[in-house]
């Protein structure tokens, strides 16, 4: 391994584990949290062993939207689980499966209970501790009779992830693939399948219309028909972009900056006069309005 790889790596890892940390402060410090959203600790949290993962469980907490799991390992350095390296780490519910384990170590754990996915803890439950065991996992055989319904089930999907929207006007790939079309059936399919309402596009900051300069930033607009792009600089997606990410590095600070300031009365105010109807799938799809302070 070159050094300039080891470098990279070891710089890459840094980054991983100072984003890991400020996450986990974010979810942990309450110093600035709203004590009306606090909720009481998990009890009767339990640990069961497994072949190559550890099983938990809990009791449900009245009001919690979700539950944090805080796990220490080897290096007794407490982490969030991020199942699956999730945006949102709260799970729904109980149980949970704590997978991709090491064989040899006692892991550590505790449950916290979340108003929301933007809450942080404020009581953790008592904690439990487990290792994996080793072995054959075995054959798991599933049997499924499809001859009757037996009830309606839900829709699961209401809002699905999708690669950027500009696929939708591409054409062949070279290798007889229309993937334009190809793309937009694999959405029809979704809506009349899976019932499913919205799409959320992924790489809105990839520059397929080329409207990311060099020397300053993003042009003003792009004509979605013609591909037409408008010469003009446009910061303000940029700012915002930028104010978001450092409010969230920051743990709220922006917003308890804000707070502070004797003009957030204003905002207060007509934030409070909102009168959206919250029953649409479109507020439902947007989630609650956080009001600052």
């Amino acid at each position: 391994m070159t050094e300039t790889v080891r470098g990279r790596e070891e710089t890459e890892r840094a980054a991983r584990e100072d984003w890991e940390q400020r996450i986990y402060r974010r979810l942990t410090d309450t110093s600035d949290a709203d004590t009306s959203l606090a909720l009481t600790a998990p009890a009767h949290v339990h640990a069961e062993p497994a072949v190559g993962h550890v099983r938990l469980s809990w009791d449900d907490v009245p009001g919690a939207a979700g539950y944090l799991i805080e796990r220490t390992g080897a290096d007794s350095r407490p982490t969030i689980v991020r199942h699956g390296g999730s945006d949102v780490p709260a799970l729904p519910a109980p149980p949970f499966a704590d997978t991709g384990l090491a064989e040899g170590i006692e892991y550590g754990y505790r449950v916290g209970a979340v108003a929301g996915a933007e809450y942080p803890v404020w009581a953790w439950s008592e904690p439990v501790s487990c290792a994996v065991l080793t072995g054959d996992p075995g054959v798991v055989e599933v049997s499924v009779d499809t001859s009757a319904p037996v009830r309606h089930l839900d829709r699961v999907w209401r809002m699905i992830g999708a690669e950027r929207l500009t696929q939708l006007g591409f054409g062949d790939d070279g290798h007889g693939n229309q993937i334009g079309a190809e793309f937009a059936e694999s959405l029809r399919r979704a809506h009349d399948d899976l019932g499913v309402t919205h799409v959320r596009a992924h790489a809105l900051l990839h520059d397929d219309n080329r409207v990311v300069s060099r020397d300053g930033g993003f042009y003003d607009a792009v004509d979605p028909t013609t591909g037409a792009v408008g010469h003009r600089r446009l910061v303000l997606d940029q700012s915002m972009e930028m104010a978001a990410l450092d409010n969230a590095l920051n743990h709220g600070a922006l917003q308890r900056h804000f707070a502070r300031d004797p003009a957030a009365w204003a905002a207060r105010t007509y934030l409070s006069l909102d009168d959206v109807d919250r029953s649409s799938p479109r507020q439902q799809a947007l989630g609650p309005v956080a009001l600052v302070g």
